[in-house]
Parts: structure tokens; C-alpha cells; sequence
């Protein structure tokens, strides 16, 4: 079973890499889906939740079995085992969404600790290679390259992987 940080961040990407898996699936039907395998009745039951969440907010469940009930009432039928492919052993969804929000807050203990070596570290290398050390999942669909993550949000989208890579380090500090 996987765990989904309680973070709209991470919603979104749990959402975007769902979107290249089963493209037929409405948008809004994919939401309704998501927030039931979130343990929510509605997807708006999920963003009232969120709006209320804070940083500490522990990472939940997924249900797969939930998110695909879901869509079969929506009348899809799915050819994607989701409790399989989201599976955090076999590491074929995305790795960073399915962490817990506790590594994360390691990860900030340390640059709080260690900022100059952190910073000069990161600040040595290519943007793309700054995204990936900070845990940004590039993607791309029908509109260009988007980029998720779980405390920064979406950016995008941009017509290449670096341009959007240069767009993230710049909006988000990287």
C-alpha cells in the first residue's frame, strides 16, 4: 500500500503521473478518483481537508482498490493493476510522492544545520541535476513540461525539460 504526503504538492503529482498511466480518464473523474482512494467521499471533501492541513499533517493511505471502485462507477474499466504500479517496493510510481513528510523534515533539519554546504553543493551543478537533488519530478503532457513538488507546487508549463528546469530553479530558489 502507498502513502501520499497530505500535501496539495504531492496530490497533484500522484495526479499528473496517474494522468500518463491512464489518459482516458476524465480529469475531473481522475480527482473524484484520487480523493476516494484518499479515504474522502468527494474530491471537494479533499480540498476542504487540505485547506485545513498543516505542514505536519501525517501522510495518508492510498487505497487503490478505493480509486479504482471509483472509476468503475464512473464507467471506466481499467487495463492498470494501480495497487501494483503504485506499490512503493517496485518503485514504478513516483518515489518522492509516496514519501513521509517526516523525511522531508530531515531534509530541512540538515539544510537548516549545514545551509553553506547544502547551498554550495547545489549551486555547483545544472539546474536539471538542482531539480533532482530536490526532489522535483519533471513530466510532460499534451501542453508541455510541468514540474511538482511537495512543499513547492506545479510549475510549468514550459516547451522543454530545460527551460523548464531553468524556470524551476529560478521561481523556487533552487
Amino acid at each position: 500500500m502507498a502513502t501520499v504526503s497530505f500535501h496539495p504538492g504531492a496530490i497533484h503529482a500522484l495526479k499528473a503521473q496517474l494522468r500518463t498511466k491512464l489518459p482516458a480518464v476524465k480529469s475531473s473523474h481522475l480527482s473524484e478518483a484520487i480523493a476516494a482512494g484518499l479515504g474522502f467521499a468527494t474530491y471537494a471533501a479533499l480540498t476542504a481537508a487540505m485547506k485545513t492541513a498543516s505542514s505536519d499533517s501525517p501522510a495518508r493511505s492510498f487505497q487503490a482498490a478505493a480509486c479504482t471502485q471509483r472509476l468503475a462507477q464512473l464507467g471506466y474499466t481499467l487495463d492498470v493493476d494501480l495497487a501494483a504500479w503504485l506499490n512503493p517496493e517496485t518503485k514504478t510510481a513516483l518515489p518522492w510522492t509516496l514519501r513521509t513528510y517526516q523525511e522531508y523534515r530531515a531534509l530541512e533539519a540538515k539544510v537548516a544545520s549545514e545551509p553553506m554546504a547544502v547551498q554550495n553543493a547545489l549551486l555547483a551543478k545544472t539546474p536539471m541535476e538542482r531539480c533532482h537533488a530536490w526532489g522535483v519530478q519533471l513530466s510532460r503532457d499534451s501542453r508541455g513540461y510541468w514540474a511538482f513538488h511537495l512543499t513547492a507546487g506545479v510549475c510549468g508549463p514550459e516547451q522543454s525539460e530545460q527551460a523548464l528546469a531553468e524556470e524551476v530553479c529560478r521561481e523556487w530558489s533552487l
